[in-house]
C-alpha cells in the first residue's frame, strides 16, 4: 500500500479498471500519427544515452519500454502495483520481442536492489495523482545512479484541457492535483534535482481528455473531433518541427532533471 504521507489520489483498483477497460489502441508508439508519441520520442532522443539502464515508474501497459529497448538499445525495467497494468506491459514487451524486468510492487516501497541502479528514470502521468509531488520526486530520485536523469511527464492539470476533463468525467478529474509547470519545476528543485529542460506540450490536443468511460459511440465521436483538431498541429510538428507551446492550452507539461553529485 502506498504510504499516506504522499497523499495518493488513486489506488490499484482504479488503475486495474483503466488498464482493463481503457480503450488503449497501441502496443508500440505511433511516432508518425500521434502527437504525444512524437513529442516524447524527441525528448527521449535528446536525453537517453544508447544502452542505458532505464526504469519506468508506473509502467502499466507501457508502450515505451519496448520502444526504448529497440530504438535506443536500452536495458529496460518497469514497476507498477496494478496487476492488469503489469500484465499489459508484459504483453507489449512480448509482442515486440523484447525482454525486460517488470516488478509488481509499490514504487514507494520498492525492491531494494532497484535503488541507485538506473541511468534514466521516467514517469508518464503519475506525479499529478499525489498531493506531495516534491516528496514523491525525492523518492523517485532514489532509483537514479549519480548523474542520472529523471523525466516527469504529466497532463497539464491546471489548464484548459483539465477544465474539459472536469466536464467529461468529474471522478477522473478529482484524482488529479492541479499543477502548473512552475509548480512541477519547483518540486524537482526542492527534491534536490537540477532541471535541464521543462516545457508545456501538445497545444489543444483534445485526446488528452480521458473519456474511456463514455458510451462507445460518444467516445468515438470525441476521438474523431480530437483527431480533426490535431491535424494542423501534427502537420506543423512533423513537417517543420514546430511545436507550439501554450501555458493555457497545452495538454501536457514535462520536466527533465539531473541528479548531480559534485
Amino acid at each position: 500500500m502506498t504510504s499516506p504521507i504522499f497523499g495518493a489520489l488513486s489506488d490499484a483498483a482504479y488503475w486495474d479498471d483503466v488498464y482493463r477497460n481503457g480503450r488503449r489502441p497501441y502496443s508500440y508508439p505511433d511516432i508518425a500519427g500521434n502527437r504525444f508519441h512524437l513529442t516524447l520520442a524527441g525528448i527521449l532522443k535528446r536525453h537517453v544515452r544508447p544502452g542505458s539502464a532505464v526504469l519506468e515508474l508506473g509502467c502499466g501497459g507501457s508502450l515505451w519500454l519496448p520502444y526504448l529497448a529497440q530504438a535506443h538499445g536500452c536495458r529496460v525495467s518497469g514497476i507498477d502495483f496494478s496487476t492488469q497494468g503489469i500484465r499489459k506491459a508484459q504483453e507489449h514487451l512480448g509482442r515486440n520481442g523484447v525482454t525486460g524486468g517488470l516488478y509488481q510492487a509499490d514504487f514507494l516501497n520498492p525492491p531494494a536492489d532497484l535503488l541507485g541502479r538506473f541511468d534514466f528514470v521516467y514517469s508518464l502521468g503519475v506525479v499529478e495523482h499525489f498531493e506531495d509531488p516534491e516528496a514523491l520526486l525525492r523518492a523517485f530520485a532514489e532509483f537514479l545512479k549519480p548523474d542520472g536523469k529523471l523525466l516527469t511527464w504529466i497532463p497539464h492539470t491546471a489548464g484548459f484541457i483539465m477544465c474539459l476533463q472536469r466536464w467529461a468525467d468529474r471522478e477522473i478529474y478529482d484524482r488529479h492535483r492541479s499543477l502548473w509547470l512552475h509548480d512541477l519545476i519547483h518540486a524537482h528543485v526542492g527534491s534536490g534535482l537540477t532541471v535541464v529542460e521543462a516545457e508545456y506540450a501538445r497545444c489543444l490536443d483534445l485526446s488528452m481528455v480521458n473519456v474511456y468511460r463514455w458510451p462507445l459511440s460518444s467516445y468515438r465521436r470525441w476521438m474523431m473531433l480530437a483527431k480533426t483538431v490535431n491535424l494542423p498541429f501534427r502537420w506543423l510538428e512533423q513537417t517543420w518541427g514546430l511545436f507550439l507551446r501554450s501555458k493555457w492550452f497545452g495538454a501536457s507539461s514535462y520536466v527533465v532533471a539531473e541528479q548531480i553529485h559534485r
